[in-house]
């Protein structure tokens, strides 16, 4: 059994049905996004919409950022595009901002 699904099984037998509404949402959908989410970092390609949801960073702006030969270093595979975490790391460590105390 994957692991999103025992996720899933342990909340819902800890807390069944009853599961409170959080900002709109209930528990179990917040959980079940966290599980996606934690279930796409351990994949070794990420398409721009995965890179998107993990950090916010919109589609359009990778787009833009690959037209102008900016933002992180990507991979083209058959005319697809893909990321890595190494890729996405080193660009986010090169694009670090040093605060003077």
């Amino acid at each position: 059994m994957e692991t999103d699904q025992l996720i899933k099984n342990a909340v819902q037998s800890a807390f069944g049905e009853m599961l409170r509404s959080v900002g709109g949402e209930t528990v179990r959908q917040h959980l079940e996004k966290a599980a996606k989410l934690e279930a796409l970092r351990k994949r070794p390609l990420l398409s721009p919409e995965e890179v998107s949801l993990l950090y916010g960073i919109p589609v359009s702006t990778l787009s833009t950022w690959r037209s102008r030969d900016k933002g992180p270093n990507y991979t083209k595979l058959e005319g697809s595009v893909f990321y890595t975490a190494k890729q996405l790391e080193k660009w986010i460590e090169a694009n670090e901002i040093t605060v003077r105390r």
